[in-house]
């Protein structure tokens, strides 16, 4: 609000000035890119005096203090008010708009914004859709990569204790066909060996010539037959 009036008489000098040092440029063989700055700086040292300073304080009411301006400018800004000083707060107004309606579309466009990443070749011109579509394509592969190696590594998982129950079951196989009287022979299909119809319990032929292992038997046979 407070440079308002000091930029504007400014850029009424600020042409002006750009203008004849571009032409000093010129004609001194010198570089004329600087020229709009440096007439910048030069309108700002004569526009930007004592006067102008305290017209753009009492233009927006606070030297003298004016509060029903300051509030009816604060509300001009802000679109509340109509202008009602000129062609000064029309201009205000219409820009005030103007810039609430680039940050509406701004934010409204923010939402519609994919960002991403895409591997482009020097010395080619790619469209927004391409890296998008590639971008798209890159995730669409590291997703499948992943669940091929999480369905790999489940396979694996399953395979060990598909390995660790097989072996749990050899070895629960191999106790029971174990004598269970030297617990040192296995039974491997030798008529000779007594079995008891569980199927848990039986003897070796060297052990069986002992008394105490038919006694052994008589009384798991005995067990057996009354669970059964």
């Amino acid at each position: 609000m407070l440079d308002d009036k000091c930029f504007a008489c400014v850029k009424k000098h600020l042409p002006v000035l750009s203008d004849q040092n571009i032409v000093d440029a010129l004609l001194t063989n010198k570089w004329a890119r600087d020229c709009v700055l440096q007439a910048a700086y030069e309108a700002e040292r004569v526009r930007f005096t004592h006067t102008t300073i305290q017209d753009s304080f009492r233009s927006v009411g606070l030297v003298p203090w004016d509060p029903t301006r300051v509030l009816h400018l604060a509300r001009v800004i802000l679109g509340i008010d109509p202008p009602s000083y000129g062609v000064a707060d029309a201009a205000r107004t219409a820009a005030a708009a103007v810039i609430c309606l680039s940050h509406d579309r701004h934010m409204a466009g923010k939402k519609k914004v994919v960002a991403g990443r895409a591997a482009a070749e020097r010395r080619r011109i790619y469209s927004a859709v391409d890296l998008v579509a590639a971008d798209r394509a890159r995730m669409a592969a590291t997703v499948a990569a992943e669940k091929a190696k999480a369905a790999k590594d489940a396979q694996k998982e399953a395979t060990k204790l598909q390995v660790a129950r097989d072996k749990a079951e050899q070895e629960r196989q191999r106790m029971l066909a174990t004598c269970r009287l030297c617990m040192s022979r296995v039974h491997r299909g030798g008529k000779l060996w007594s079995v008891c119809g569980c199927g848990r319990f039986r003897s070796c032929p060297m052990c069986m010539k002992q008394s105490v292992a038919k006694a052994l038997v008589g009384a798991h046979v005995m067990g057996c037959l009354q669970r059964g």
